[in-house]
């Protein structure tokens, strides 16, 4: 999904959050599932996307990568209600870096740019739901591809720029937590109704457990 297509804020580099979250007002689990408080430490290792994006007879690749891997984070969770709400968390600056290649029979428009974090909030996430199940969801909010357009019909060269998207998401097991780490990849392919274009990416985060305890 394409987060805010054309708009740009003017922040200088990748925020990336990880925390906790209970959300108020979803029904408590039965006595028999009791949610018990816990501590999970972990470090993202890394984060790599690719891309294309297909409009007209314009190609458009993009490949990116976070520059380094996390700090250790520590989450704390401390049961469910407003007390217990996002007790722990983190979060720190991790630039987003790649490049992107435009290409089409229009040689001379033909060309390359560098892919960074500039410009927005991309932020990975993860989080505790107060669901009876107790699933763990992981989130890549936004991240940075680009996308580009064929030449027009007065001979210029089509736009190509970095562009905004988000959505990469799963669901996991509480049991999760209790593995050395682990690795989602998320694919998505979508065409767009207004007959822009279509995109079809591949997003993968690498998390490595450093410690688990209950309270």
């Amino acid at each position: 999904m394409r987060f805010i297509p054309h708009v740009r804020s003017r922040t200088l580099s990748l925020l990336v959050l990880v925390g906790l979250f209970a959300f108020v007002g979803t029904a408590l689990p039965s006595a028999s599932r009791k949610i018990t408080a816990f501590t999970y430490k972990f470090r993202v290792m890394a984060v790599t996307g690719t891309s294309t994006y297909t409009s007209g007879d314009a190609i458009t690749k993009t490949r990116i990568r976070i520059a380094k891997p996390s700090q250790v984070v520590k989450m704390t969770w401390l049961g469910p209600g407003p007390n217990g709400a996002n007790t722990g968390g983190g979060s720190w600056l991790i630039p987003f870096t790649g490049d992107a290649t435009y290409t089409s029979p229009d040689a001379r428009c033909n060309r390359t740019l560098k892919m960074t974090s500039l410009g927005s909030y991309p932020r990975v996430l993860l989080f505790y739901g107060r669901y009876s199940n107790r699933p763990i969801d992981a989130l890549i909010q936004k991240f940075p591809l680009a996308t580009g357009y064929p030449t027009k019909s007065d001979g210029t060269c089509g736009r190509f720029k970095k562009d905004w998207w988000q959505d990469a998401s799963r669901r996991y097991k509480f049991s999760l937590l209790n593995q050395k780490g682990f690795s989602m990849t998320v694919h998505h392919k979508e065409t767009f109704d207004d007959g822009s274009g279509a995109i079809e990416w591949t997003i993968t985060l690498t998390v490595k457990k450093v410690s688990f305890r209950w309270l």
